[in-house]
């Protein structure tokens, strides 16, 4: 501590700044009744937020003993992190001027890493998945979007309803995953679909680099009956530097670089009249590039990744 100055705040969250009753009462309830226990009245289990778990356990189970009551706190758990955790609501304090209401108030409240207050979209720290489930029978955290963007996604819905284009695709899009879900590869998802949409004639936008996989998917594309047009990245041999990449900026220094041509590759299938277009392998950018220029519709077969052979998501199971 400086200067009489403190370095950290710490905030009492359950029962002072939040009320967490709801999403603890709900957790032994589930924990009770997996372990086959009775389940007490709300106003009874109320009175042990607070003291050890064990003591809810010890309380209620039939047969108490050191296992019964480790699998009795496990059940708890998985149900408070999966859900528990966002069955909290913020007391209505203002926290800059106590007594007053939150509401209004332009910042987002945390609790634990988690946001209490809508301030753009975060589903990734979501436990709830309220949007998988049939409006109304689940409860969204806080910052789920759903909420707050009612009138957007409304919108939306009458989009998909009302383009039979975007509706179609959406419709064969759901049976394709049904269809395969955990049997079929991506290779046969893509058939699968391509098929249940009527489309014939498949692109291929693949890099130099995977001339191979391109040429074992197309071979596999052709067997499945489909006329198939491949373009690899460096069609058109365009120069870098006229993009201004400076030599020491080229993967080799000193040398004749070509471009990789993404726009080049989606009009050389636009003119070749493709129904549905496959990546294999662009780059970083250079497939953001492909995707604002392709006419057909067009998905993803392989995401380069030089370093984990081409499966970018190891990293994150890694990590």
């Amino acid at each position: 501590m400086s200067e009489g100055r403190a370095r950290s705040v710490l905030f009492d969250l359950d029962g002072t700044l939040t009320d967490a009753r709801e999403g603890i009462v709900a957790c032994l309830c589930h924990a009770l009744g997996r372990m086959g226990a009775p389940v007490p009245p709300e106003a009874e289990l109320t009175r042990f937020i607070g003291p050890p778990l064990r003591d809810v356990f010890v309380t209620f189970l039939e047969k108490p003993d050191e296992e019964a009551i480790r699998t009795a706190v496990e059940h708890y758990r998985e149900r408070y992190e999966r859900v528990g955790l966002y069955e909290n609501r913020v007391y209505p304090l203002d926290l800059r001027r106590p007594g007053r209401s939150l509401r209004g108030a332009q910042y987002p409240l945390w609790r634990g890493g988690i946001m209490m207050k809508y301030a753009g979209p975060t589903c990734v720290l979501c436990g709830v998945k309220a949007c998988t489930a049939e409006p109304d029978t689940k409860t969204p955290p806080a910052f789920c979007p759903m909420p707050e963007e009612a009138e957007l996604l409304a919108e939306v819905e009458r989009t998909y309803l009302e383009r039979d284009d975007l509706k179609r695709l959406a419709l064969e899009s759901a049976r394709t995953e049904a269809a395969g879900y955990c049997r079929s590869t991506r290779v046969e998802e893509i058939m699968d679909f391509a098929r249940r949409m009527g489309f014939r004639r498949l692109g291929i936008a693949h890099c130099v680099g995977l001339m191979q996989e391109a040429k074992a998917a197309r071979d596999i594309f052709v067997a499945g009956g489909f006329e198939v047009y491949t373009v690899c990245c460096k069609a058109g041999s365009i120069d870098k530097e006229k993009v201004g990449i400076r030599d020491e900026e080229k993967v080799h220094p000193g040398q004749y670089e070509a471009m990789c041509s993404p726009v080049g590759q989606a009009a050389l299938l636009a003119k070749a009249g493709t129904d549905f277009n496959v990546v294999i392998g662009l780059c970083v950018g250079h497939d953001s590039l492909f995707f604002m220029h392709s006419k057909a519709p067009a998905t993803v077969l392989v995401a380069k990744d030089r370093v984990l052979g081409h499966n970018p998501v190891a990293v994150l199971y890694t990590s």
